[in-house]
């Protein structure tokens, strides 16, 4: 976002509002796809439906602890694509965690 917006400002003498954010972890149909493919393998592997069973209880008390619902986690990016605070604020070359928390980019992020 960074490199983004210092290239596209300095080119045309617009002001392009280019920031980054990390979605973190969302409820989306990907967890679901991990489900059906563990399951599968129980098809293929029986005698592992103890341990697959065990596995999924303990994916499903984590993603439960710590995942956003899809709505939730569509916010940073949405606020990012759409508020009028990002032109208002000038807010560019920043990056959000969810739920549109400003913090300072990695230091491996911030190298020219």
């Amino acid at each position: 976002a960074q490199q983004l917006s210092r290239h596209i400002n300095s080119q045309n003498g617009r002001t392009l509002y280019s920031n980054s954010c990390g979605p973190g972890m969302t409820k989306t149909n990907v967890t679901e796809e991990f489900r059906i493919r563990v399951r599968g393998y129980v098809i293929e592997y029986p005698t592992l439906q103890p341990l697959a069973e065990f596995g999924l209880s303990v994916f499903d008390f984590i993603e439960e602890k710590i995942t956003w619902e899809t709505a939730d986690g569509a916010r940073t990016q949405l606020y990012l694509a759409m508020s009028p605070e990002i032109e208002q604020l000038n807010i560019t070359a920043k990056y959000f965690h969810p739920q549109a928390i400003e913090v300072p980019p990695s230091h491996l992020a911030q190298g020219e």
